[in-house]
């Protein structure tokens, strides 16, 4: 890799036509991203109203029930009784759906007026397992179908009464004798059919309450994200555009300072040695180190606070979070890699080895740990962290070309991201191999073995602070001794 400081007088106007070029980009895919945004915020109406659709479905097919059961126990019709069972066949899949299936259907077949024709054959229960339900919502659905098929053995019994056939003790019409209206009607009609039939709606309606609920958090959430990209663009094309017209007089003192500002940046984005190297023409760097410490830490449900105190003050409380991590970084020597989001990972023993990186990294997670929550006690803020730790060869190099970063690989960095994701939150997680080298001068908990994504069964350990026999100044006294 090779640095070019050199400019050219004709500067200004390569950098005012990429202005121009990323103006126009980010115009074009703000309107994709609102466009894809609206088809979202449209799929989510669709679904809801798909999914009342479902369950109005299964209200008229109980109501529906209900009015056969009791126009054949009134009228003795026949056709009722046979329309009866041509509902609970629909609704169970064993005969075709008819096409318009809707809550006039069968005023219209009562009167004889052939509805449309028939579709598909589909049960209710397919039909709901193919929507996108909550899995509460699918049991409310369920619970309610269930409740529906309980009160049809009320209906079938009634159905049988009209027709002289009465159940036995083991639930079978086996009892022959004359018909029974007046059975069959106080079946239908009784009390104990009232409730059965209003326990089925107490499902249907809290399931109505729940998608309506699913629908408007969704719909929100996406008129956020439009509010947002709307912003964003906004933002960006006005700055973009004030760059584009103070150019030609900022150019000039930007090639003059262009030096300096370069080493600056090299300074704040790599390790002193490292720009060193990269200054003097090193092209490739890339390092491996047998012994260093890894350390990840993220901001516990870091989505959900920022939707509730909004991205802007998000982004002020982690400039803070951060500033406080950068200069506890300072303070233990500890190398930043980089930041993604909330999450913040740093390594010790690179890119200078040092044979202590796992004792000087435990006292910077402790360190880390304690000033997170003494910022979270000033601000009143329900913030928590999740620290991982481990340690073992690692790599690390500049990454790019162009916009380069100085970075470390590895499995031991897999591992440490493991043990933060899988950590309690306000604790720290480390190895069991980092546990036998901070257990000396530390106090740590053993957790029970827990299972880690890519790396199986493993036994992790909760590093809690110094044991009081090694206090932190004590440590740093003798080191200081031992450097005279």
């Amino acid at each position: 890799m090779k640095v070019d400081f050199i400019y050219r007088k004709n500067t200004y106007l390569k950098i005012f036509s990429i202005f121009l070029f990323f103006l126009l980009i980010l115009q074009f895919i703000r309107m994709v991203s609102l466009s894809n945004l609206q088809k979202k915020q449209v799929h989510a109406y669709t679904d809801q109203y798909e999914s009342l659709e479902l369950m109005t479905d299964l209200k008229n097919s109980s109501d529906d029930l209900t009015n056969m059961v009791r126009l054949y126990c009134l009228t003795k019709d026949p056709k009722y009784k046979d329309y009866y069972y041509e509902i609970l066949d629909i609704r169970n899949g064993k005969i075709p759906r008819p096409l318009n299936y809707s809550d006039v259907y069968w005023d219209l077949k009562i009167a004889d007026l052939t509805p449309s024709g028939d579709g598909a054959t589909a049960s209710l229960k397919s039909m709901m397992l193919e929507r996108d339900f909550t899995l509460k919502e699918y049991s409310l659905l369920q619970e309610s179908e269930n409740r529906s098929n309980d009160l049809v053995l009320l209906e079938v019994r009634a159905i049988n009464a009209m027709q002289g056939k009465f159940i036995d003790t083991e639930g079978n019409f086996t009892i022959v004798g004359a018909p029974d209206p007046a059975l069959a009607q106080s079946l239908v009609f009784g009390k104990a059919y009232m409730d059965a039939k209003a326990s089925i709606m107490e499902p249907i309606y809290q399931f109505e309450l729940d998608v309506r609920q699913r629908t408007k958090v969704k719909t929100e959430s996406i008129q956020k994200r439009m509010n947002r990209v709307v912003l964003w663009g906004v933002i960006l094309s006005s700055t973009l555009i004030v760059l584009m017209i103070y150019l030609t007089f900022l150019v000039m003192q930007f090639i003059k300072n262009k030096n300096y500002e370069n080493e600056h940046l090299l300074l704040n984005i790599l390790p002193p040695s490292i720009a060193e190297r990269l200054k003097s023409g090193e092209e490739k760097i890339t390092d491996e180190y047998p012994q260093a410490s890894v350390l990840f830490t993220d901001i516990v449900g870091f989505t959900e606070k920022t939707e509730e105190i909004g991205p802007s003050n998000m982004v002020e409380i982690l400039n803070e979070i951060f500033d406080i991590y950068d200069e506890l970084c300072e303070e233990f020597k500890v190398e930043k890699v980089k930041t993604i989001g909330d999450s913040y990972m740093a390594v010790c023993g690179v890119p200078i080895p040092r044979a202590d990186h796992a004792i000087v990294l435990a006292d910077f997670s402790l360190a880390l740990k304690e000033a997170t929550e003494q910022y979270a006690k000033r601000k009143n803020l329900p913030i928590s962290i999740r620290i991982g730790m481990t340690f073992g060869k690692v790599f690390a190099g500049i990454i790019g070309r162009k916009k380069f970063i100085y970075d470390i690989w590895g499995d031991v960095v897999n591992t440490a991201s493991r043990m933060e994701s899988t950590g309690i939150p306000g604790e720290i997680q480390v190895t069991d191999k980092m546990a036998s080298i901070l257990e000396e001068q530390f106090i740590l908990s053993a957790r029970e073995p827990i299972q880690v994504k890519g790396k199986g069964i493993m036994h992790t350990y909760i590093l809690k602070s110094r044991k009081p026999e090694f206090p932190l100044g004590k440590i740093m006294e003798i080191k200081e001794n031992n450097k005279k």
